[in-house]
């Protein structure tokens, strides 16, 4: 059976592996974000007194600025992993949010690409490249129809289903 054959239910388990395996990055990308968060505010000072020395201060602003930074990524990948479990099952019509694109390169090669949040054109599955809407790739995808060709790379490819 293609991928154009694919019964609703093969599609919504294929669906649901992808959101697996895109969970499942998310929340060790989380794991790993939460623990340098930790290790840049550990050594932060937290008795009020000024820093003695220009380089002491530094030190503390280099610190707070990577915790900063730190911060905003833990928010963002939250935030990602919440409209990861919020996507509706179901197929699409046209891309977008949640849709599977199948497409094929001028050599007849297929290649199924998911829109999902949080997603960083991570291979989700041995045949699904996951990529967000936001990124330059997924805003290609979201303006494509079917039999419309889309430059990735070097490689034009056309979408032949979404799903």
């Amino acid at each position: 059976m293609t991928r154009l054959e694919e019964t609703p239910d093969a599609l919504e388990d294929r669906r649901a592996a992808c959101r697996r395996a895109l969970l499942s990055r998310l929340d060790s990308d989380l794991a790993g974000v939460h623990a340098a968060l930790n290790a840049a505010t550990a050594g932060t000072r937290l008795d009020g007194d000024r820093p003695e020395n220009r380089g002491e201060r530094g030190a503390l602003s280099a610190e707070g600025a990577l915790a900063g930074a730190l911060a905003a990524r833990h928010a963002q990948l939250v935030a990602d992993r919440a409209a990861v479990d919020a996507l509706q099952p179901g197929a699409r019509s046209r891309p977008g949010l949640g849709a599977l694109l199948i497409a094929e390169d001028a050599l007849g090669a297929a290649c199924t690409w998911w829109l999902a949040p949080g997603a960083s054109g991570d291979r989700v599955l041995a045949d699904v490249i996951a990529v967000s809407p936001s990124s330059p790739i997924g805003q290609r995808w979201l303006r494509a129809e079917v039999g419309d060709e889309v430059a990735l790379g070097g490689v034009a490819w056309t979408l032949i289903a979404v799903r």
